[in-house]
C-alpha cells in the first residue's frame, strides 16, 4: 500500500543513498512536465531532478523546486550526449544511484523507493528497471520492460512479464535505467557514436560483458509512451534503427560466424520487415531512410549523421 505524499515514511528514513534522475528533454513539452510531476510526488525523500534540454529554441519553464537542476544545451546533442551531461552533474551531487528516465515516461509514487530498497539489500544486483507500463493500456506491460540480449538480437521473455518478483535480465530499456553510479564509472557512460536508439542495448551489453547483473523488479512500476519524442517509423525512427542496428553489430560482435548471424537476422528482420511495415503504413517516402542508414554505417558516419540539419544537432559528438 502506499503512503500518502507528506507523511514521514520509515522505509524512506532507513536508506540515505542519494538518487539522481536524468531526464533529457526533446520533442512535447508536456510529457517533460508530467515525467516531473510524476517526481515531485514520489515518496524518496533524497532524490535529485535533473532534466536536459536538447531543444535551445524551446522555453522550459519546470515547477520552482529546489531539488530540480536544469541545463540547456546548445544544440541538440542526442540523447546519449545529454545523459552524459546528466551523469556529470549527478557525480557533482554525490548521487549513489543514476535513474535514466524517459520524458515521455512517469513513474508511480512508490516506484524509487521499491528499487532503492531492493538494490541496497541485494548488493549482487548493479541495475535495475521497474516494469513499465504502456501509457495508453495501463493493463499491458511494455515486452522490453523485462528484455534481455540472446546471441542473435534482442530478446524479450514473455514468461517475465508476468513474473510478481525480482528476476535478473540482460537488457534495460534507457526508459526507465536505474544503475549504480560506482558500476556506471566503471562500464564507462552511454556510447555517443549512436546518438538516439541501441545506445540502450549497448550500455546493457557492456555490463553484462563486465560480469554484473541487472534486474527486473515488477512492483515498482512506470508507464511509457513508446517513441513520443521521434515518432514511430519516422524517418529519424528508422534511420536511427537501422544504422546503429549495425553499428552495434560491429562493437560487439568479434568472431565471423556470430558476425554472419547477426547480419542475416538484420536483414531480415531490420530490412525486410521495416519495409513491410512501411508499406502497410503507407509511408512510402521513409523507405529511402532503410537504404541511408545501411550507406551512412559503411561510410563509418556516427552521431547524427545525415539528419544533422534535421535535428539542429552537432555532426561530431563529444567524447567520454
Amino acid at each position: 500500500m502506499q503512503n500518502e505524499p507528506g507523511i514521514p515514511n520509515k522505509l524512506a528514513e532507513k536508506f540515505q543513498a542519494t538518487v539522481a534522475v536524468v531526464i533529457v528533454h526533446y520533442g512535447k513539452l508536456q510529457n517533460t512536465l508530467k515525467c516531473v510531476e510524476s517526481l515531485l510526488k514520489n515518496l524518496y525523500h533524497s532524490i535529485e531532478i535533473i532534466v536536459i534540454s536538447n531543444e535551445p529554441q524551446t522555453l522550459l519553464q519546470l515547477p520552482k523546486d529546489p531539488r530540480i537542476h536544469l541545463n540547456v544545451l546548445e544544440y541538440n546533442r542526442g540523447f546519449s550526449a545529454a545523459n552524459n551531461v546528466g551523469v556529470r552533474i549527478a557525480h557533482q551531487l554525490k548521487a549513489s544511484y543514476i535513474f535514466f528516465l524517459n520524458n515521455d515516461a512517469s513513474i508511480e509514487p512508490d516506484c524509487i523507493q521499491i528499487l532503492i530498497k531492493y538494490m541496497e539489500t541485494h548488493p549482487e544486483f548493479s541495475a535495475a528497471t521497474p516494469k513499465v507500463m504502456i501509457a495508453d493500456d495501463l493493463n499491458r506491460p511494455l515486452p522490453y520492460s523485462c528484455g534481455g540480449i540472446n546471441a542473435w538480437y534482442r530478446l524479450y521473455p514473455k514468461e517475465n512479464l508476468n513474473k510478481a518478483e525480482p528476476v535478473p535480465i540482460h537488457f534495460i530499456s534507457g526508459c526507465a535505467f536505474f544503475i549504480r553510479t560506482e558500476v556506471l564509472k566503471s562500464v564507462g557512460v552511454w556510447d555517443e557514436d549512436y546518438f538516439l536508439y541501441w545506445e540502450d542495448t549497448d550500455l546493457s551489453w557492456r555490463l553484462i560483458k563486465a560480469g554484473f547483473k541487472p534486474v527486473s523488479i515488477p512492483n515498482a512500476l512506470a508507464t511509457h509512451h513508446p517513441a513520443q519524442s521521434t515518432g514511430y517509423l519516422s524517418k529519424t525512427y528508422v534511420y536511427f534503427m537501422t544504422r546503429n542496428n549495425l553499428l552495434f553489430i560491429k562493437k560487439h560482435t568479434t568472431q565471423s560466424l556470430n558476425k554472419l548471424c547477426y547480419l542475416i537476422e538484420f536483414f531480415i528482420r531490420r530490412c525486410v520487415c521495416s519495409l513491410w511495415k512501411l508499406l502497410v503504413a503507407g509511408k512510402i517516402n521513409v523507405l529511402p531512410m532503410i537504404f541511408f542508414g545501411i550507406i551512412d554505417f559503411f561510410y563509418g558516419i556516427t552521431g547524427p549523421g545525415r539528419l544533422t540539419k534535421t535535428l539542429n544537432a552537432t555532426a561530431v559528438p563529444d567524447k567520454h
